[in-house]
């Protein structure tokens, strides 16, 4: 059993991560200032099978709208998405759930104390957080910590990502790193594999 000490103990680990590597750029004459965070996460699967088996939640969501807090200076998304489809565990078709996301757009407080005018956006190696009216398929375990309430986290950071589009499912993976097999694949065989995995 993971307990409120545990998730917060990961949660202020995944703070230093991002932390520990960030570079600050502007990206083809976007406004927005990219904060590109780099590191090793806390929770890392090896392979497919031991992600599927270590989610609580798999579901296909739409995201609805989200936003964005300022905790201990970094930023989390919250986004509200729409169960499409469950593919392990007991939500319904239109259900709503809450995804908490360490990164997003945010005005950072400057030495002042006072809210930066420029907006910043943090980024894990390249990987957004959820953008609004997309679909994905998300591997979830409950989140328990400071930040939010009744919500989930994606296992592994961007292991349990994958967005939908057209049909194929797309893992969101980090700059310089390859794409899984099971990356590219459409979306009927993509939850096969997962059913014919989980327990």
């Amino acid at each position: 059993m993971i307990t409120k000490k545990k998730y917060f103990s990961i949660l202020l680990l995944m703070i230093f991560v991002f932390l520990s590597a960030c570079t600050s750029e502007r990206q083809n004459n976007n406004p927005t200032r990219i904060i590109n965070a780099s590191g090793d996460i806390e929770e890392h699967f090896d392979t497919f099978d031991d992600l599927v088996n270590g989610s609580k939640v798999i579901v296909e969501v739409k995201v609805k709208d989200s936003e964005t807090i300022v905790y201990g200076d970094l930023p989390f998304t919250i986004s509200t998405a729409e169960v499409k489809q469950t593919i392990k565990g007991s939500y319904n078709k239109g259900d709503s759930i809450k995804i908490l996301e360490t990164g997003g757009k945010y005005y950072p407080m400057d030495k002042d104390n006072k809210k930066s005018k420029e907006e910043y956006e943090l980024v894990f190696k390249g990987v957004k957080v959820m953008n609004s009216s997309d679909s994905y398929i998300v591997f979830l375990d409950e989140y328990v910590g400071p930040i939010t309430e009744n919500a989930f986290v994606i296992k592994g950071v961007y292991q349990g990502k994958f967005i939908v589009e057209n049909n194929i499912v797309s893992q969101q993976t980090p700059d310089g790193h390859e794409k899984e097999s099971y990356s590219g694949t459409s979306f009927d065989d993509f939850v096969k594999k997962v059913k014919g995995v989980s327990k």
